[in-house]
């Protein structure tokens, strides 16, 4: 199921949004942000994935290479 959450971070409350792909991955975005925030961006979304997306004890992890476009991160990632 798509969601979005307010995420704090950091001392920051960032959008956090989750969207379920057909292969089993799912599509992310965090914002805003800058493009120096890769590390963050990684961080916050696939601990975040972890929390909502996937059964317990599996946690999110990076699929290929975050993409910065404007003030958002967006990633790929999968249950693991």
């Amino acid at each position: 199921t798509s969601r979005s959450e307010p995420i704090f971070y950091n001392g920051r409350t960032y959008q956090f949004d989750l969207t379920p792909a057909s292969n089993g991955q799912f599509a992310l975005k965090v914002s805003p942000m800058a493009a120096n925030q890769e590390k963050d961006a990684i961080a916050l979304a696939t601990s975040s994935l972890g929390y909502y997306a996937c059964v317990s004890g599996k946690a999110g992890k990076l699929v290929g290479k975050p993409q910065f476009s404007g003030k958002t991160w967006k990633l790929d990632a999968t249950c693991s």
